[in-house]
């Protein structure tokens, strides 16, 4: 388990401003390739979150195995809900997911990955506080298959650092990220 260093751009969509006032809550954009050892624990640490809005999981299923289907289909809750991606990657799985996504604040997860307990509603919470936020993210511990801690991510965390920076890189981690 552990968190892609592969770069991808997610590009929102625009929704309409009426649209989204009347829909405040969290969408979790999870697109999924092929994980399916760890989907289980993904799923089970994302919909065990405690927040005070609703909250969805939109899985958006980009190429998957049989075996990835099927667990999918057996979850289908309120809470989750699944959908090919019309067109192959994980970027247009994300776009794809944003695009149906319910609610006003947009989360992300790869499906490799494990949310900590509190991520959805500490980021809400930091959002709704200070309209001037756009995206809000965080550092990552990077664990192997066992859960085991290898090292954590160095992301800026400063308004200066992240202007100098993000020209050439990605300046926070997509599995950490909540945004407008």
């Amino acid at each position: 388990m552990g968190i892609h260093d592969t770069y991808c751009q997610l590009w929102a969509v625009p929704k309409d401003e009426e649209t989204m006032a009347s829909r405040r809550g969290i969408s979790v954009i999870l697109p999924i390739h092929d994980h399916d050892v760890y989907i289980s624990e993904n799923l089970s640490s994302t919909m065990n979150q405690i927040v005070d809005e609703p909250f969805e999981v939109v899985i958006v299923l980009d190429r998957p195995s049989q075996e990835t289907k099927q667990f999918v289909e057996e979850i289908l809750s309120e809470k989750i809900r699944v959908f090919n991606a019309p067109t192959p990657g994980i970027a247009n799985a994300h776009n794809f997911g944003i695009k149906n996504a319910r609610y006003d604040l947009v989360a992300v997860m790869h499906s490799d990955d494990i949310m900590l307990q509190g991520r959805l509603q500490v980021q809400k919470d930091a959002l709704r506080a200070n309209t001037n936020l756009v995206c809000i993210g965080g550092q990552v511990d990077l664990i192997d298959r066992n859960g085991t801690k290898l090292g954590q991510t160095l992301y800026p965390t400063s308004p200066r650092e992240i202007r100098r920076l993000m020209q050439g890189m990605s300046c926070i981690s997509h599995p950490s990220s909540m945004y407008r």
